[in-house]
């Protein structure tokens, strides 16, 4: 009887055990450093030192050098940001969390406006909830195409005034020749890609006073996403009178729930010519 007692709760212990042992590890909270460079990638610049994995807490807190994400995270826990700017490269780039929250002084951010032959770049995020508090950014403005550069740009030209960058609206009318913008050009039930950069007369001064299109903002919610901060991806506009203004870009929301207050503002709006 007692010999059958003690392998009862033997092979009881080992049950539980190996239950135990399947289970998940906690979750670890690694804190952005910065100490080494600003790539996600470099294991030195976390701490504890190893690149987030899947399960984990990340916070950005303003410490170490700028944060830049060049590739697709795995499946976070969670992610917080405040006082500091994370800037997504590569248009295949994309941020993977449960909970994503931009604090006050958070901004997501994209680098400069890029040319028709170079990588484009957005901000893509997908999770579960998305929450921007007030005195948050996500910031993509003159964050897509190049003056000269799109779909919807007229290019470098010799005839002067050009019409403005085209994009999800016809660009405003040149003041020579009257014309109107080039054809619009994305989905306006999902709008992904970013906007025109200007175009003006034909030399490369002239070019680089146009406008630069806006960029990318893509945030895909299987739950609730709270706007409460600004999200900004509008147009360049034009600095002297013979270059047009950028087409805005992209603000593409799915969610299930979707709300904010008084302080959330999201704009895409084009940029404007300057006359002289």
């Amino acid at each position: 009887m007692g010999a059958r007692r003690r392998a009862g709760i033997a092979g009881w212990l080992g049950l539980a055990l190996g239950v135990i042992s399947a289970g998940p590890l906690p979750a670890v909270t690694r804190t952005w450093t910065g100490a080494v460079d600003g790539d996600w990638f470099t294991p030195g610049n976390w701490s504890p030192a190893q690149v987030p994995d899947g399960g984990d807490a990340v916070v950005f807190n303003g410490a170490g050098a700028a944060p830049v994400l060049s590739g697709a995270t795995p499946s976070l826990a969670s992610l917080t940001i405040s006082s500091q700017t994370l800037i997504f490269t590569n248009w295949t780039t994309i941020l993977n969390a449960t909970n994503v929250t931009l604090q006050s002084g958070g901004v997501f951010s994209l680098p400069p406006a890029f040319t028709a032959s170079q990588m484009s770049n957005r901000i893509a995020v997908s999770c579960t909830d998305f929450t921007m508090e007030p005195g948050s950014v996500i910031q993509a403005d003159e964050r897509g195409y190049y003056p000269w550069s799109g779909p919807g740009s007229t290019g470098g030209s010799g005839d002067w005034y050009q019409p403005g960058a085209s994009h999800g609206g016809i660009g405003g009318r040149g003041y020579t020749a009257q014309t109107w913008g080039k054809p619009t050009y994305g989905s306006a039930s999902a709008p992904v890609l970013p906007g025109s950069g200007g175009g003006s007369y034909g030399d490369a001064a002239r070019q680089a006073a146009a406008g630069r299109g806006g960029g990318a903002v893509q945030i895909s919610a299987a739950g609730t996403v709270t706007i409460s901060g600004l999200i900004t991806a509008r147009g360049g506009d034009a600095t002297d009178n013979l270059s047009a203004g950028g087409a805005g870009g992209s603000v593409y929301i799915t969610c299930a729930t979707f709300g904010g207050s008084a302080s959330g503002l999201i704009r895409v709006d084009g940029g404007n010519a300057t006359v002289l």
